[in-house]
């Protein structure tokens, strides 16, 4: 009886060893490139992945602004966290706080002089991005408030050097996702902005005020996606009704 029980539990093991040589792999997928298309011009930004598939590096182009690709690299701190962009025309420098949460981003020249700095602030409800010069003067705010279920950010308002709100956009979503919660574009944006949406953006409504000339208008965004259910293009249409941009996204499995 008891040799009987010990084949037993020698072909129970078997099994479940066997089983989870079987099991396939879970897939990670990331995104390796963007490209988009506009009235201006194009641009593109593609990434490498390092150890553990975090960000090592990226390439960005975008022809009105770059006379020929950017290229950049990502330090980490122990933790994971980046904490320093570096190009050939300078660096940023990441702070987190206690919560992990971006909370200082600091610009310096080739140089390595300090040109500038964000201040990341947080509440219950959304949090402030203000921009300082490198002497420490505020430059503009930018106060963003989350939506009910904070997985999005709901409006965003602009604030001038003196206080004074220049201009306010209020988003709609869809129940889709949005490019920005797929690797390694999430960490980027969450590095230049301090949060990445969960939900794609359906229309964004913007009014302000310029030189003391009011303007209103509201742009759409429509997508096509994968069967994986990720989006491969986003169609920007102005507030005139015109297609005013293109974005493809790509991704890789791992």
């Amino acid at each position: 009886m008891k040799k009987a029980c010990y084949y037993l539990v020698l072909a129970s093991m078997w099994i479940s060893c066997a089983k989870d040589r079987d099991a396939p792999a879970e897939k990670i997928v990331t995104m390796s490139e963007w490209t988009w298309v506009y009235s201006a011009g194009n641009g593109s930004e593609s990434y490498t992945l390092g150890p553990g598939n975090k960000l090592a590096s990226s390439i960005f182009f975008n022809s009105e602004t770059t006379a020929a690709p950017v290229n950049y690299s990502y330090t980490r701190n122990a933790s994971g966290q980046v904490v320093k962009q570096q190009q050939a025309n300078g660096s940023i420098a990441y702070e987190y706080n206690a919560d992990g949460r971006l909370a200082k981003s600091s610009s310096f020249n080739a140089s390595g002089t300090l040109t500038g700095y964000y201040i990341h602030s947080y509440t219950a409800g959304g949090y402030e991005r203000v921009s300082y010069s490198a002497s420490g003067i505020v430059r503009s705010k930018m106060v963003f408030q989350y939506t009910a279920d904070k997985k999005n950010i709901a409006s965003r308002t602009i604030y001038n050097s003196q206080g004074v709100q220049t201009e306010q956009t209020s988003y709609t979503y869809l129940s889709t996702r949005s490019p920005e919660q797929v690797y390694p574009y999430a960490e980027v944006i969450f590095l230049q902005m301090g949060f990445a949406n969960q939900y794609a953006v359906e229309a964004a409504a913007t009014s302000g005020s310029l030189s003391g000339v009011p303007y209103s208008y509201t742009t759409r965004y429509t997508y096509m996606y994968n069967k994986a259910g990720y989006p491969v293009e986003q169609k920007e249409t102005d507030g005139s009704g015109t297609p005013s941009s293109v974005t493809t996204y790509t991704y890789v499995e791992k």
